[in-house]
């Protein structure tokens, strides 16, 4: 049966559906504009208690800090209250960290130490990575080599006679180690998804985490679960002498994991930043003592640049100077036996490289040359640093065609390559 729209009942019908959907929408508008101020509410009361919050922290900071920073104060208590007021949020990590070592110099005991440096999570790990770095800065600008730093500085560093402030810094970084392991290490896994937050503290937590040489790799850093100390860990077992002798698997799980880092990087600049930190940590805290990682590192020498305006440039092109350097130094710090061996996993990598440049210098003009390898030469010459080890006829060759190259201005264009070409060292 239908029902005819211009009789009476259907205009009736009409009516009342018409006054339904109209009241439905009235309602839903109605609850839509109610839950919008509900939530506009709560964003004004969350914000407002942000405020007060943030005054109450300023408050307590005011009660906390001056007697936390009073000298004339008993040392335990002033590391007790900075402990509370850590955990109230009254000062935060970096506070904390920089706090700490005015409490070490006042004469707090290393167990007071660890126990009331309760920084965890992923503030308290840049907190503590960022004091690692200035830590690592300030022993580099007194002229030491991060390497002795790795062979003395637990137990070296405390025996007396040491340098006063060698002596302070090695305990603080001593305690900061164990603070990691004990406050942030076993209590989750702050992890750094980013990597460009992991390479701004990767390298404060290598310098905070060193080894002594003398000590066995740390197993459990290499199987952590947390990746940000498992890589720390892959990077000290690819820096240790026995390594390979005392945890052989581990070992080649660190060196594939390094490797990928460095070689999977070349599509980021977050990535090239992260490989370009650990590059210079294996050059300046090594060199690397296993083989396996010569070819890797050889291959991201060979790598072609990119264009000089492409954003990654700079960043890969720094990348490749740094592992030229590890390289370098494993050449320069080795048995002659180990140099051999290094040198003939290299030079199938490299050579080609280096007669292509040759050969390049020889037909392209100076824009040409300049456009085929931006930077100035900069990452080729790397291979001279590196090739000038090779006593091979074939190596022997190229440096004496690049020799008269340079002799006749073609590698002028390439102004590191032709300064590393006539130095001394080089003929």
């Amino acid at each position: 049966m239908t029902l005819d729209p211009d009789s009476f009942w259907g205009k009736v019908c009409l009516l009342v559906i018409d006054k339904i959907v109209l009241g439905a929408i009235i309602a839903f508008v109605v609850v839509a504009y109610d839950r919008f101020r509900t939530r506009e509410a709560q964003t004004i009361q969350d914000r407002a208690a942000n405020v007060q919050l943030t005054f109450e922290r300023a408050r307590l900071a005011r009660e906390f800090l001056p007697f936390i920073v009073n000298r004339k104060e008993d040392v335990i208590l002033r590391a007790y209250s900075l402990r509370e007021a850590l955990r109230t949020g009254a000062v935060d990590a970096d506070a904390t960290v920089d706090i700490a070592p005015d409490l070490l110099s006042d004469g707090l005991s290393d167990d007071h130490f660890i126990r009331t440096m309760a920084l965890s999570g992923q503030d308290g790990l840049a907190s503590i990575a960022r004091r690692g770095q200035w830590l690592a800065n300030s022993w580099n600008g007194r002229k030491h080599d991060y390497v002795i730093w790795a062979e003395q500085y637990y137990p070296g560093l405390m025996e007396p006679g040491t340098n006063p402030v060698d002596r302070a810094q090695g305990r603080e970084v001593r305690l900061w180690s164990e603070v990691l392991k004990r406050n942030v290490q076993s209590r989750g896994c702050p992890e750094y998804a980013d990597k460009a937050q992991l390479s701004e503290v990767l390298y404060g937590l290598h310098f905070i985490m060193s080894q002594p040489a003398a000590d066995s790799p740390d197993k459990e850093l290499a199987e952590s679960r947390c990746h940000t100390f498992r890589l720390i860990g892959s990077i000290q077992g690819v820096l240790h002498p026995f390594s390979r002798e005392l945890y052989p698997a581990i070992n080649d799980e660190n060196v594939a994991r390094i490797a990928g880092e460095l070689i999977g990087a070349k599509g980021s600049l977050h990535a090239l930043r992260l490989a370009t930190v650990i590059a210079v940590l294996l050059r300046d805290s090594g060199p690397p003592q296993t083989l396996e990682l010569t070819v890797p590192l050889a291959k991201i020498v060979a790598e072609p640049s990119f264009r000089v305006d492409s954003p990654l440039f700079e960043q890969h092109d720094s990348l490749k100077f740094a592992v030229a350097g590890v390289l370098v130094s494993m050449l320069e710090k080795a048995s002659p036996e180990t140099q051999r061996q290094t040198i003939r996993s290299v030079e199938p990598v490299l050579l080609p490289v280096l007669k292509s440049v040759i050969a390049d210098a020889r037909s392209m003009n100076a824009d040409q040359l300049n456009a085929s390898y931006p930077g100035y030469g900069r990452s080729v010459a790397g291979l001279t640093w590196i090739l000038r080890h090779s006593e091979s006829p074939a190596v022997r060759t190229a440096f004496q065609d690049l020799t008269s190259l340079a002799a006749t201005g073609k590698l002028e264009p390439l102004i590191f390559l032709d300064q590393e070409i006539k130095s001394p060292r080089t003929q």
